[in-house]
């Protein structure tokens, strides 16, 4: 069930910052590098400015194509499972990184899940 919590993430869920990419290049990079390099390629974009500042934040607004979403979420996915597997069958490993693997998939999905209520809408809107 949502909250509005949780709402308000989905809602936003196309907004990615500095930090997520680059993490999820991280990721992407050992298992499809020209995914990689795409998400890459976002950030040399120009970052979302912000209205009530008036000053570049560190966010990028994210419109992938739903063939590129889905390769991202897919992608991250099973590093996330092999980094898992890595970390809970050899009790070694990057504790840190395992939870922040998790966040970034949560992220990746939330953002899958505002792509496919959007485009639901536009088709009812269309019907």
């Amino acid at each position: 069930m949502y909250t509005k919590a949780n709402l308000r993430s989905i809602s936003n869920a196309h907004i990615f910052n500095r930090a997520e990419l680059q993490f999820t290049v991280q990721l992407l990079r050992s298992y499809n590098p020209s995914l990689a390099l795409q998400i890459q390629n976002i950030l040399a974009a120009k970052h979302f400015e912000s209205d009530s500042t008036s000053q570049v934040c560190d966010s990028y607004v994210l419109n992938l194509d739903s063939y590129t979403l889905k390769r991202v979420v897919e992608t991250v996915g099973t590093a996330g499972h092999d980094l898992a597997q890595q970390v809970l069958q050899t009790n070694e490993g990057d504790y840190d990184k395992l939870l922040l693997t998790k966040q970034i998939v949560s992220k990746w999905l939330d953002y899958a899940k505002q792509y496919m209520s959007t485009q639901e809408r536009m088709h009812w809107a269309d019907a």
